[in-house]
C-alpha cells in the first residue's frame, strides 16, 4: 500500500459507519472500493458530466449533484 491508498481509506472509514452507504463517482480510486469492502459500507456510484466532443470529464455544479441525489 502507498501513503495515498491508505490516506484515502482512512478518510473514508472514518467519515461513515458500517452499514451505511457512500456516494461516490464512478471514477472513484480503486482505493476507496476496497475501502468499502473493508468498512462495511455500501458504494452508490454515479456518473459525472462528461464532454463528449474532448472525451473528459467536467467538474460537476450543484445543479447536477442535485440530479444525482
Amino acid at each position: 500500500m502507498n501513503g495515498a491508498t491508505g490516506l484515502l481509506q482512512a478518510a473514508l472509514m472514518a467519515m461513515a459507519s458500517p452499514g451505511q452507504s457512500v456516494l461516490l463517482p464512478r471514477n472513484v480510486h480503486r482505493s476507496l472500493i476496497e475501502a468499502c469492502a473493508l468498512g462495511d459500507l455500501t458504494p452508490i456510484l454515479y456518473d459525472l458530466p462528461f464532454m463528449e466532443d474532448r472525451g473528459h470529464v467536467v467538474q460537476a455544479d450543484a445543479k447536477w449533484i442535485e440530479k444525482i441525489l
